[in-house]
C-alpha cells in the first residue's frame, strides 16, 4: 500500500507567564463582619452582606433597621486592608421605599478615615424602581472598614435603611491601572444620551438619575454598538460593564477587543439582562488578558443597546515573542497530509504562522526547505492540506511563528 511517512513531535505544555490578572477583583463584604445601628423586623445586620442579592423581604436576605431617630447606619469590619474598586447596593424589589438615599459612605483604614462622601442629596437610589445602584468613587482607597449611614430623615422621607445587600469590590493587592480612551464611538445616542456617557466614570446604572448617566442608542436593532479606541497597543486585562439598572432594554452583547486594523482579537457573548429574578444583575467583569487597540460592544439582538460604565483595565502591551510547537499530522493519503501546528502563546499578539516541509529536515533556515505553506495570523491549533507530495517518501516538517516581538520556531520537525 502506498503511504506518506511524516516525522512528528510531541506536543508540551507551555505555562504563560504574566501579570496579574485584574480578575482577582471580588466582592470583599461577605469576608467582614458586619453591624448596624438596629437590625428590625426580623433581620440581622449580616443579611447586608450575605452574598445573596435576592431582594424579596419574605425569602429573609434583606437588611432593614428599625424606624429610627437618629441616623441609621450599617457598617463592615474587613479582615484586612484592601485596594477598594466600587462599592455596589442591591436594593429590595418588592417595595420601594426610597430609604437608601441621602447616605453617606465613610472609609477607614485603622482609625484614619481614608474616604468620607455623601451621595444622592435629593433622590433615592431605588426611585424610579432601580434596583441597583454603584460607585468608583473609592477606586484606589485602601482601608478595612466601610460604613453607609444617613444624613437626612426628611428627604426621602424615611428614618431607615432597608437592602438586599451591599458589596464591596476589590483586591487584596494593587490593581491594573484604568485606561483612558483616546476617542469614543457608538451608535447615535437618543433619550439625552451621549456616547461618554457610557465612559465618564459613573457607573450608576439609573437613567432617571441627574444627568442621565448612561448611554442609550438611538434605535433599536441587531448591531448597535459602542467602542473605545486606546491611544496604542494595550495588554487589556480586564474590562468592567455596567448596565441599565432601572429598565430591561438590552439582553446579550458580543464584547470584542480589537487590533488597530479592526481585526478581532478576543470575543464573548455576555447576557447583562437586569431581570427581575434574583441574582439581580448589575455590572460584569470579564479578562481578556489579550493585547489590542479598541474595545467594542454590540447588540446581536433587535433591541436598544444601553450602557452604564464601561471601563478597560491593563498595561501598555510588550509584545514578546510567540510559542509554537508541531502538531500531529493527519489525513495521510498517497500525495496529500494536513500538517498542524499549535501557538501556546501568542506573546500577546496574534502571530503569522508557517509551516516549512520537505524531504530533508532544513532545520531553523527558510530557505533549506523544499516547500512552505502560510497560515496567517492565528492563535491556538492551525493546520492546512498539503498535496503533490512523493509516494513511499518520508517528510519532514516544523512550524514557524513570527509576531512583531520575535520568532519561534517548533523544537524539530
Amino acid at each position: 500500500m502506498k503511504r506518506l511517512c511524516i516525522f512528528l513531535i510531541p506536543l508540551f505544555v507551555f505555562l504563560l507567564l504574566g501579570a496579574t490578572l485584574r480578575g482577582q477583583l471580588v466582592n470583599l463584604a461577605p469576608s467582614g463582619t458586619a453591624t448596624s445601628s438596629s437590625q428590625g423586623y426580623g433581620t440581622i445586620a449580616a443579611d447586608g452582606n450575605d452574598g445573596n442579592r435576592d431582594g424579596a423581604y419574605a425569602n429573609g436576605s434583606v437588611f432593614h433597621t428599625l424606624n429610627e431617630a437618629v441616623q441609621s447606619f450599617w457598617q463592615v469590619q474587613l479582615p484586612g486592608v484592601r485596594y477598594l474598586d466600587h462599592i455596589r447596593i442591591f436594593n429590595r424589589t418588592d417595595a420601594i421605599q426610597g430609604s437608601v438615599g441621602n447616605f453617606r459612605i465613610i472609609a477607614k483604614n485603622g482609625a484614619a478615615t481614608v474616604f468620607n462622601q455623601i451621595f444622592f442629596p435629593s433622590n433615592a437610589t431605588d426611585n424610579n424602581n432601580s434596583r441597583a445602584w454603584g460607585t468608583s468613587a473609592l477606586r484606589g482607597v485602601q482601608a478595612d472598614f466601610v460604613r453607609i449611614e444617613r444624613v437626612s430623615q426628611t428627604v426621602p422621607a424615611a428614618n431607615f435603611l432597608t437592602f438586599a445587600e451591599f458589596e464591596i469590590w476589590g483586591t487584596t493587592t494593587a490593581p491594573d491601572p484604568l485606561l483612558t480612551p483616546a476617542s469614543i464611538s457608538a451608535s447615535p445616542g437618543g433619550f439625552s444620551t451621549v456616547a461618554a456617557d457610557a465612559n465618564d466614570g459613573d457607573i450608576n446604572g439609573n437613567y432617571n438619575s441627574p444627568g442621565f448617566p448612561i448611554y442609550h442608542s438611538l434605535t433599536s436593532a441587531v448591531g448597535q454598538f459602542w467602542e473605545m479606541t486606546l491611544p496604542t497597543d494595550y495588554l487589556v486585562k480586564s474590562l468592567l460593564l455596567f448596565n441599565r439598572c432601572e429598565a430591561l432594554t438590552t439582553t446579550t452583547v458580543k464584547v470584542s477587543l480589537l487590533d488597530a486594523g479592526g481585526a478581532t482579537v478576543w470575543t464573548q457573548n455576555v447576557n447583562i439582562t437586569v431581570g427581575t429574578a434574583t441574582p439581580y444583575n448589575f455590572g460584569v467583569l470579564l479578562a481578556p488578558n489579550t493585547g489590542g487597540r479598541k474595545v467594542r460592544i454590540e447588540t446581536l439582538n433587535a433591541e436598544f443597546l444601553a450602557l452604564a460604565e464601561v471601563q478597560a483595565f491593563g498595561t501598555p502591551l510588550v509584545v514578546s515573542p510567540p510559542v509554537v510547537v508541531n502538531g500531529a499530522a493527519s489525513g495521510i493519503g498517497a500525495s496529500t497530509a494536513t500538517l498542524a501546528a499549535n501557538v501556546t502563546s501568542t506573546g500577546f499578539q496574534n502571530p503569522n504562522v508557517k509551516i516549512y516541509y520537505g524531504t530533508v529536515d532544513g532545520g531553523t533556515t527558510p530557505g533549506n526547505w523544499a516547500s512552505v505553506v502560510d497560515l496567517g495570523a492565528q492563535a491556538g491549533a492551525a493546520s492546512a492540506a498539503v498535496t503533490g507530495l512523493s509516494q513511499n517518501t518520508a517528510y519532514f516538517f516544523r512550524a514557524f511563528a513570527q509576531n512583531s516581538g520575535g520568532t519561534d520556531w517548533a523544537d524539530s520537525s
